[in-house]
């Protein structure tokens, strides 16, 4: 159950995001200084500079959180193994988005 509700909300974040870069240009709001998107490219960059920020503050989050979990499961094998679980998962996430972001400098991607 937890699965498709993530999965769903992913879809639709993502769905709504030119809805929300189209507000912020029909406002008047400033992105790294321009008022609107060049190109498709400047967009994606943007939103690619975004999810690597949101992207490491979440697993900063979710390692604090598995910490947490891992410290107070008092040796409950269940438990242990789910906080490695969480700890696992976000670190490895956090890797794959350095992977992705190193491939894009050396494909020398404009405005990465």
């Amino acid at each position: 159950m937890k699965k498709k509700f993530l999965i769903l909300i992913t879809f639709f974040s993502i769905s709504l995001l030119p809805a929300f870069a189209n507000a912020a240009v029909q406002t008047g709001l400033e992105v790294n200084g321009k008022t609107s998107f060049g190109s498709f490219t400047d967009y994606m960059a943007n939103v690619f500079k975004f999810s690597l920020k949101a992207g490491s503050v979440l697993t900063i989050i979710m390692v604090i959180f598995a910490g947490y979990k891992y410290l107070t499961s008092q040796g409950n094998p269940t438990a242990l193994n789910e906080a490695k679980d969480i700890i696992a998962g976000s670190l490895s996430g956090f890797i794959l988005m350095l992977v992705i972001f190193f491939i894009l400098r050396v494909l020398n991607i404009p405005a990465f």
